[in-house]
């Protein structure tokens, strides 16, 4: 396995839920728990990249190569206008902060990690103001502010710290992206819906 990416310190305690929540139900809990940390953003590897484990992206519009134009859209408004509040805490999984694995694997959110990439890409004011942001909001979140200030692409995440196995943190992954701003696609439900019959 990869080595887990530099990261500051895992900081304040975000629990989320996801649409089906069965997950953590299965565990025999009422929701997951997450931890804030900062990475940089070439640090973070999103479904995009050839080099994203596939089991854990359920979706085909999120496969290395294919990206739908909803998914598209999401990453250009988040590239030229982030808004750090959406970008931060969230009860829901699919929303707010991306959750990724101690891997530094995205499990929710590659349209907000891409369009974060992209933001800095461009740089400018845009870019400067989401990075003073993430240092503004650092102690409240449970974070050093003078780490972060070092990191030339800090990007905001929540790490997913609730134990479990590997066909967890997939259906995780595949629960987290079942949410209303991104509907799986005809697509992935066929695929996903073929990969349950297999297993049952």
């Amino acid at each position: 396995p990869a080595p887990p990416p530099a990261r500051e310190q895992q900081g304040a305690i975000n629990r989320v839920i996801t649409p089906g929540n069965a997950v953590a139900a299965s565990l025999g809990l009422r929701d997951l728990e997450t931890r804030f940390a900062v990475v940089d953003a070439p640090q973070l590897v999103h479904s995009l990249d050839p080099r994203y484990p596939p089991e854990l992206q359920p979706r085909l519009e999120r496969q290395p190569g294919v990206i739908d134009p909803v998914t598209e859209e999401t990453i250009t408004r988040i590239a030229r206008d982030p808004d750090f509040l959406s970008l931060a805490e969230s009860r829901q999984a699919g929303e707010g902060a991306p959750i990724i694995n101690q891997q530094g694997q995205s499990l929710s959110g590659t349209a907000r990690i891409e369009g974060l990439r992209r933001m800095y890409q461009a740089g400018g004011a845009t870019a400067e103001g989401y990075r003073q942001q993430v240092v503004t909001n650092a102690e409240r979140l449970g974070l050093s502010p003078t780490s972060i200030g070092q990191m030339r692409q800090p990007v905001l995440v929540r790490v997913l710290t609730t134990p479990m196995g590997r066909d967890q943190m997939v259906a995780f992954a595949d629960e987290a992206n079942q949410h209303p701003q991104q509907a799986p696609g005809p697509i992935s439900t066929a695929m996903q819906d073929s990969r349950r019959l297999t297993t049952e």
